[in-house]
């Protein structure tokens, strides 16, 4: 009887919990309603068997028998009949079950529950068939409800899903065997030992595990301080109880206590909780010693792809995560670029390009925050959102899951995407904590300080090597340039004597070579620029005019869009005709001849005018495409490698950017982001 009295008391307690927590976070959604209704019943037939164990040792005042048969033990009966039902809802509703058989099926149950719970009030039925009547009815809705959460938990592919379900699964199982088992032992002429209270017990002790640390619905539990909630209630009920014992009351007394713990749980509940979380759960680190620990490892980084690797390894020592990738953007192709990767498993490197639904997710978020793909189920399930931002949300979702990751973490640098960092399933199968975000948040940040550290000293060794190429430009030009004009004017002067095929080679060359020293210098030296107001359609139209008659693009398709009533960009005019001149010149290299480049303007924003210039031609392989933009770097014959990089500087200069997106057999387009003057 006492272990009976323990078992009940425990899930009561559990159950109460329950209610009043769920109660406070959410009613509205149907999830919440019935996983509200079926620990409802639990609670009034736990506190059922407590109290009659209680009156079985003890002999009851008659006021509160007669209380107890007229009122209490109906209610716990109707409860009954209406348990099943709930837990059928729940289970369908949890797993979102839309289909006819599951709401006939809801609804027969439902009429069955109250036609039942009629007759039992209005005693339309022999007291001797409500036992048999109850258990016949109640089996095969368990059954249902388990068989649902069970083909969910087959179904499920995410490993948090599974985990839940299974859980659920498994704790249903064992409480309703562990009730039908009590109810046929003792027909069978044997002692049931509290088989039933201890199943339901394991059923709430199951489901509140399952809803704190593996997240069963709200993902932004603080599953610390809900520990201490229930912990709190669990000992103040104990205490009551001890005290109605030395103070020889009521065996009700403790039950009447409750309403006053309730109370005192929602007035002080705060500082209950915050007391209970700092003594039980004691954090071995302070964030600043945290913070400090990352920033010393990450310290001992020699060069960027070393720091990925430190904060990788970072990460998956922290957070215990089965996979990391770190992506960091191309400044020159614009093309995210893996630069760390682990994985427990041999999984496909996931590719993101520029279109990346996640990359377009970010750049269009405001906040920056992290793409937490139970948050963004959570959300789904239990917001109202409109249907655009629904679309949008599960594109990005299904998009993330496809590629087996929980988390994508953005990298800002100076508000503009520059890199993503994705963070896999935890090892032990539980979701990703707000403790575990703010950690790699952290992480996240201290790398993006000593990124931006690499990135300047990178910056000051190219300035430096231009500054060396600089001085060797100009000993080239003393050196080389003046004998080379007396050679050219050599030959030239021999040629108009007498006509000699070599002495034309030798001005060819001379021409060639006199091109690329004239290209090293304007590489090197220290441009100045004058930008001024400048009409971009009407630059780019007399552009069009002016290149329509040469020989090389005689034969090509040139086509710009109307875009009138666009902003003005400030930009250096001159800089300006050599950048997209050279990027026409490209283009027209590219389609040998034959093909069709069309020049569009957008305005992404109230700062930025955005030309794109797209040829139709057989596009860029991209190993090449990473390399195009370093000094000296060309496929074409006689190339000097230069064109692009100085395209670049003139950019940099008017504090303009490019980008280039090619894939092989699909042309190329070349997007410049020029700024808007401004008054």
């Amino acid at each position: 009887m006492i272990v009976k009295i323990i078992f009940a008391s425990i899930a009561a307690t559990v159950n109460l919990g329950l209610i009043i927590f769920i109660s406070l976070r959410n009613r509205r959604h149907i999830v919440y309603q019935t996983f509200l209704l079926t620990c409802f019943c639990l609670l009034l037939w736990n506190l059922r068997v407590v109290i009659s164990s209680l009156i079985a040792q003890q002999a009851t005042h008659p006021f509160y028998f007669q209380a107890l048969n007229q009122f209490f033990y109906p209610a716990v009966t109707v409860g009954l009949y209406f348990l099943p039902v709930a837990a059928l809802h729940f289970s369908i509703s949890f797993v979102s079950l839309r289909s006819k058989t599951s709401r006939y099926l809801l609804w027969a149950s439902y009429f069955a529950a109250a036609v039942l719970s009629l007759a039992y009030l209005f005693r339309l039925a022999p007291l001797s068939f409500e036992g048999y009547i109850l258990d016949v009815y109640m089996m095969p809705i368990f059954s249902a409800s388990l068989f649902i959460m069970g083909m969910a938990y087959l179904k499920a592919t995410r490993s948090l899903e599974r985990t839940r379900r299974g859980l659920l699964f498994i704790a249903g199982s064992v409480g309703v065997i562990g009730a039908f088992v009590e109810d046929i032992m003792p027909a069978l002429g044997y002692t049931a030992f509290g088989i039933g209270n201890a199943s339901n017990a394991f059923y709430s002790l199951v489901v509140a595990v399952t809803l704190f640390r593996h997240r069963l619905f709200d993902v932004n539990l603080r599953i610390r301080q809900l520990t201490g909630f229930i912990f709190a209630l669990f000992v103040l009920t104990l205490i009551s109880v001890l005290l109605s014992r030395v103070f020889r009351l009521s065996y009700f007394a403790p039950y009447g206590y409750i309403f006053i713990i309730v109370a005192v749980i929602l007035l002080f509940g705060g500082r209950i909780m915050r007391y209970i979380e700092s003594t039980l759960f004691r954090k071995l680190h302070s964030p600043a010693e945290t913070t400090a620990e990352i920033n010393n490892t990450l310290q001992e980084a020699r060069n960027s792809h070393h720091l990925c690797e430190l904060t990788g390894s970072e990460i998956l020592d922290r957070l215990k995560v089965q996979r990391v990738a770190i992506y960091i953007i191309d400044p020159t192709s614009h093309h995210f670029r893996c630069l760390w990767h682990h994985s427990d498993t041999n999984d496909t490197l996931p590719v993101i390009e520029p279109t990346h639904s996640i990359v377009s997710w970010f750049q269009q978020s405001q906040k920056m925050e992290p793409f937490v793909c139970d948050e963004v189920i959570h959300h789904l399930r239990f917001s109202t959102l409109d249907r655009d931002t629904t679309d949008k949300t599960q594109q990005v979702l299904r998009d993330v899951l496809a590629v087996g990751y929980e988390l994508c973490m953005p990298i800002t640098l100076k508000d503009s995407l520059d890199g993503i960092v994705l963070i896999g399933a935890k090892k032990n199968k539980r979701p990703l904590t707000a403790s575990d975000i703010h950690v790699l948040k952290n992480i996240v940040h201290a790398f993006i300080l000593w990124l931006q550290r690499f990135r300047m000293l990178e910056h000051v060794r190219n300035l430096e090597q231009y500054a060396t190429l600089g001085e060797m430009a100009a000993s080239i030009a003393h050196e080389v340039k003046n004998p080379l004009a007396i050679i050219r004017s050599s030959a030239q002067l021999c040629n108009d004597q007498r006509k000699d095929q070599s002495l034309t080679t030798i001005i060819k060359e001379c021409d060639r070579l006199n091109r690329t020293i004239s290209h090293i210098l304007d590489f090197a030296k220290t441009s100045t620029t004058s930008p001024v107001r400048i009409d971009l359609t009407s630059e780019i139209n007399s552009y069009i005019k002016e290149i329509s008659a040469s020989p090389q693009f005689k034969d090509l398709t040139i086509q710009a869009d109307d875009a009138r009533g666009l902003p003005n960009i400030n930009f250096d005019r001159d800089h300006l005709k050599q950048v997209i001149m050279n990027v026409l010149l490209n283009a027209a290299e590219a389609l040998n001849g034959h093909g069709k480049i069309v020049l569009s303007l957008h305005n992404p924003s109230p700062e930025r005018i955005t030309l794109i210039i797209k040829d139709d031609g057989p596009g860029i392989t991209p190993d090449i495409l990473e390399r195009m933009c370093n000094p000296f770097f060309s496929t074409k014959p006689g190339g000097t490698g230069l064109g692009l990089p100085i395209t670049h500087k003139l950019l940099e200069l008017n504090n303009a950017s490019m980008n280039i997106v090619s894939h092989p057999g699909a042309g190329c387009a070349v997007s410049i982001h020029f700024p808007c003057y401004k008054e």
